[in-house]
Order: C-alpha cells, then structure tokens, then sequence
C-alpha cells in the first residue's frame, strides 16, 4: 500500500516553525514537514543550518539551578510582543528569546523577581532587551541579548565575519557609546560570549566595531519587562 505523500510547505511556513524546531518544540510530524522542505530548499537547508549552529550553543548558558515555576512562560510571554519583524527573522528572535531565558537564570535575575508575587517591585524587576546586528547592506551579523535587573548582562552572538578582533559599543539615546567587550573571531566566522555589563547604561543600540574602528553592524534593543 503506497503510504500518502508529504504536505508540502513552503519558505514562509518554514521560516515561521524553524526556530521551534530547532529547540525541539514542535510535534514529530511537523518536524518532518519542515525537514522535508529543507531537504528541497537550498535556501531553507542554508537557514536550518545556521539556526542549529545557534542552538548548539545555548547549553552553555544553561544554569545550574532550575527557574521558579512559570519562569519560562512569562520570559516568552514577554518578548513575543516585539515589533513586527520578517518571516525569516521569527526564529532568530526565539533563539534570542531562549538565550535572554537562560541569560536570565544563569545571572539569578528572575523576570519580574519574585514570581509567587502578582505585583513584583519596580526596584528588582527585570528587562530583556533583544536585537538583530545587520551590516548597513541589510545582512545579518549575529544578534544581541541584554538582561538587566538586580544585575546585567550581555549576550552576543557574532556570525558571517572575516578573521579579526571586534569591539561591542552599547550607545545611549543621548548618542554617549560606552565599549563593553573585545572579542576574537576565528575561522568558524562566528562565536558568542556573555559579559557583565553596567546596568546604568540603558542602551538602546549595539554597535559593532571591526579592529579598524569602522563600525560594521548595528542592532537596535527593543525592551520588554514582565
């Protein structure tokens, strides 16, 4: 008996389910849908790729203790209302979503502090900021996470690089750029690094500096508090 074909999607419907499925969140079938398509799709296959590249590395943020219950929920609850972005950039976001998660349980910052609390305090609540780096030709650098509370942190993943040593500037509304971090990038063209970072900056830009000094790629925070 010749078993039924496959459904068939698209690119826009594997762009909205990649980033699910590479945190392994969707259902078997649908997994297969989509790693059927990428089997067919050059330019779906090149995506999947570098989402997992992605993925592989959020373990390492991963803390040793486990989040309050509903911590995860309220995380992505938060950050879903982002603007609107492009398809092809939805799973990026939830790979950045997933690292501002465990950026915040590593650090001890739980979003929105005390989470058995219905109306936590101004004073220790939580903000992730999350944004895309693109070069000015609208190519993708990598992404940035920022988690602030009680403590902060920075989160950056550099990818589509040349060999070389770039500078992480976080620039203020009033303009002032402030240089957290000097990072290596090797052969792989990519890497990602977390820092502590001043929680007074409230940066609304990330800035990112080639060893020339040449600003190359730039993302723009949005912030989302729980």
């Amino acid at each position: 008996m010749t078993e039924p074909a496959m459904p068939q999607i698209d690119c826009t419907e594997f762009d909205e389910s990649v980033g699910e499925l590479v945190l392994d969140l969707l259902a078997p079938q649908a997994c297969d849908r989509l790693l059927h398509h990428a089997e067919t799709c050059a330019r779906c296959r090149a995506e999947l790729h570098s989402l997992t590249e992605v993925a592989d590395l959020l373990p390492g943020l991963a803390p040793e203790c486990e989040p309050p219950i509903g911590f995860e929920a309220r995380v992505l609850a938060a950050i879903a209302p982002a603007p609107a972005t492009g398809s092809r950039g939805r799973g990026r976001l939830l790979l950045a979503a997933a690292a501002a998660l465990l950026v915040a349980v590593a650090g001890g910052t739980w979003l929105g502090a005390t989470l058995a609390d219905d109306a936590p305090s101004a004073a220790t609540a939580a903000t992730v900021l999350v944004g895309d780096l693109q070069a000015a030709d609208g190519s993708e650098r990598g992404w940035v996470v920022l988690s602030s509370g009680t403590t902060a942190e920075l989160t950056m993943h550099l990818s589509n690089l040349a060999v070389g040593t770039y500078r992480c500037l976080l620039e203020a509304a009033d303009g002032t750029a402030t240089q957290v971090a000097t990072w290596p990038i090797g052969p792989s063209g990519s890497g990602q690094w977390t820092v502590p970072v001043d929680a007074e900056l409230h940066p609304v830009r990330v800035v990112l500096l080639d060893g020339e000094g040449a600003a190359i790629a730039e993302a723009t925070l949005t912030a989302t508090s729980a």
